[in-house]
């Protein structure tokens, strides 16, 4: 089974969505890594970089599923390259914390890599409102795709 290492900086901030029931951002993106149409076929190394002396919730510090690494410093790029130090999967994939993947992400950007022999996949953003509307689509790669 092959292992993708999701690489997510956090700053544990809490979403402003009234749907979110003031829910970390970092929650729904957990959610929507565990909802991949691939899921059952791979498997998540979830490696969450966190600031220094950041306070992680219990829920993620008890969740054998997530690997929180704490960071030399205070900056999101301290916190990626924390967490990419731990990576041991045969694929790397970034995601924000306050970013979605729609469900069949992964098993597109595995297909993309395996059929046309790239070395890098990436995809559009979504852009939505706090309603979930779309406002735009960013046509060009970003760290979360």
């Amino acid at each position: 089974m092959q292992t993708v290492s999701v690489i997510i900086a956090s700053r544990l901030a809490r979403s402003a969505r009234p749907e979110a029931n003031g829910q970390l951002h970092i929650e729904a993106a957990l959610r929507s890594i565990r909802a991949q149409t691939i899921a059952d076929r791979v498997r998540f190394q979830i490696l969450v970089g966190i600031d220094h002396g950041a306070e992680v919730p219990a829920q993620f510090a008890d969740d054998p599923g997530i690997q929180i690494v704490e960071s030399a410093g205070r900056t999101q790029a301290a916190a990626l390259n924390a967490a990419a130090a731990h990576a041991e999967g045969e694929f790397v994939a970034f995601l924000e914390d306050d970013d979605l993947w729609d469900p069949c992400f992964v098993q597109a950007a595995l297909t993309a890599l395996a059929l046309k022999g790239f070395g890098f996949s990436s995809s559009s953003l979504l852009e939505t409102n706090e309603a979930g509307r779309p406002l735009r689509m960013l046509d060009f790669p970003i760290m979360s795709g």
